[in-house]
């Protein structure tokens, strides 16, 4: 695949066919003056018009809105039910990232997280006797969670820069990320020589396939504009990781319950000025979304990838 800073923009960097327009910039304010291109061959669905990298630096060197750390400050009451909440999810992550490496057969090892956000994952394998590591372009979630993980190797950087020797870690982990770069090929090419010979790397992201895209359109939560700049199908996402010499292993839908709940909240706070009420509509949106996501729509696909050969 090649990049889509480069080539010429009407052909999809990814099949070389010609892209029909998507959404239109006008369509929704959510948008931010971006439109898009799509590949009806392959899936793939691209920003238009590109924005420029310093821009992107900008927004990212400003801790991503997408990563909240753990110093805000909350009210007791507040705090108690996220604390609860936190639990559970420590308690399904070591559950769910726990099996990974290696089928499951390897019960720990040495785990990177790239954009890990939060850090939530990371903790819970933390936990779980994973030896993580952590990559972020913002300062903030890196400084949080060598707090709580003050064993961890936390860097600030992005794929592109960073030095991790090759066949170093059991697990990679590629959350929500893949949708932010103009260029995967090569990054998932770096991360597949980081991955040992048995071990796994783990993409989600977005699903352009899914219902939710479908009923929202411009409003859909996956056209985070500027930031996000491609949307992949599952067909697309799978063409790139074998082009990046990877195998599938096995693909599902990622349950990503306030699909419909942010999707809302675009249409109700296009300009995200209003965290309050974007966080009440994802609360009240919470069982339409848990409903689709029973019926087996995919709001967000993950795959897991090994070394081709």
């Amino acid at each position: 695949m090649r990049a889509i800073r480069r080539g010429d923009p009407r052909l999809c960097p990814l099949c070389e066919r010609p892209m029909r327009p998507g959404v239109g910039p006008a369509q929704a304010r959510s948008l931010r003056g971006h439109g898009t291109r799509v590949c009806e061959a392959c899936g793939i669905e691209i920003i238009e018009p590109l924005p420029q990298i310093d821009v992107l630096l900008d927004l990212y060197r400003e801790d991503y809105r997408l990563h909240p750390t753990s110093t805000e400050s909350r009210s007791s009451a507040s705090s108690r039910v996220r604390g609860a909440a936190k639990t559970l999810i420590f308690m399904l992550h070591r559950w769910r990232y726990g099996r990974l490496a290696s089928d499951g057969l390897q019960p720990a090892g040495r785990v990177l997280e790239i954009g890990f956000g939060s850090g939530t994952r990371l903790e819970a394998l933390a936990r779980s006797g994973w030896d993580s590591a952590g990559l972020e372009v913002a300062a903030g979630p890196v400084e949080s969670l060598r707090e709580r993980i003050p064993d961890g190797d936390f860097r600030v950087g992005s794929i592109e820069t960073s030095d991790y020797p090759a066949e170093t870690f059991d697990l990679v982990l590629l959350y929500h990320v893949l949708e932010h770069l103009d260029d995967p090929q090569p990054a998932l090419e770096k991360i597949a020589r980081m991955v040992r010979p048995d071990g796994r790397l783990v993409v989600a992201l977005p699903n352009r396939d899914s219902l939710t895209r479908r009923i929202f359109r411009p409003y859909w939560y996956g056209y985070q504009h500027p930031e996000h700049l491609v949307q992949y199908s599952k067909r697309s996402l799978e063409s790139v990781a074998a082009q990046s010499g990877l195998a599938v292993t096995r693909s599902r839908p990622q349950p990503y319950f306030h699909a419909v709940g942010d999707s809302l909240a675009n249409i109700v706070d296009p300009a995200w000025t209003h965290p309050m009420r974007r966080r009440m509509i994802k609360v009240l949106a919470f069982p339409v979304g848990l409903v689709l996501v029973l019926l087996g729509d995919a709001a967000a696909i993950e795959i897991e990838l090994e070394r081709a050969g």
